[in-house]
């Protein structure tokens, strides 16, 4: 199971906003790359962070204070708070964002992201192949699980079906961010663990200081065409 079949699973009550959301992302995206959309709002956005995908990298679980997470967009800096914010009440991601083509749910938080950094591996990683045994067990990564990488510890903040880092670059699926930075460059492809042992992901991408970002374990594995036994 992935992460975010473990995360339909939790929390299929969510799944119907999620999907709501996933379609404002699109739209969004569909809309922003339209000759129309190609104007001062564009320049602006590019002026700020030229790696940033529009204003906008996904959707996907925020993790915060209460009890159940919350469906959030996930925006370049300056349009919402890092912690996140209901998106109604981030005037520049409402103002960006909202209204324009499309108006997110009410539950909506957006969160705004340091433009993450690729994490190039800086020696050659042991290969997987087909018949290869995993050195311990894997598994999803679920909201607020405790995940090590290293010597490096933080919890999972935030699920994210896709995330994409630039227009250009394509897109990652089944993504998990960390609360703090667990990865440094060099790390891209390292194994990230649950504290209590399950393998659960490898280092994508992430902004020291900030968040790391990991790809689910069991679905790089699927798009690899790997099974382990």
């Amino acid at each position: 199971m992935t992460l975010w079949e473990e995360a339909a699973a939790a929390y299929p009550g969510l799944m119907a906003q999620l999907t709501e959301v996933g379609l404002g992302v699109s739209v969004f995206r569909e809309a922003f790359e339209a000759d129309e959309v190609h104007g001062p709002f564009y320049r602006e956005l590019i002026q700020e962070d030229p790696r940033a995908t529009g204003g906008l990298f996904g959707h996907g679980l925020w993790f915060g204070a209460g009890d159940l997470p919350v469906p959030a967009v996930f925006v370049q800096p300056g349009l919402a708070p890092f912690h996140g914010a209901p998106i109604q009440q981030t005037p520049l991601a409402s103002r960006r964002l909202v209204g324009r083509t499309f108006t997110w749910p009410d539950t909506t938080y957006a969160v705004g992201l340091p433009t993450p950094q690729c994490l190039i591996a800086a020696r050659r990683l042991p290969q997987l192949t087909p018949t290869a045994q995993p050195a311990g067990r894997i598994a999803p990564a679920r909201g607020r699980d405790v995940v090590v990488n290293g010597d490096q510890r933080s919890w999972v903040r935030a699920l994210i079906p896709e995330f994409a880092l630039t227009p250009h670059l394509g897109r990652w699926g089944e993504v998990a961010m960390t609360a703090e930075a667990i990865s440094a460059p060099g790390d891209a492809g390292t194994l990230v663990q649950r504290d209590d042992g399950p393998v659960v992901g490898q280092i994508l991408a992430g902004q020291a200081g900030f968040y790391s970002l990991f790809q689910d374990i069991e679905y790089a594995l699927r798009a690899a065409g790997i099974a382990l036994r």
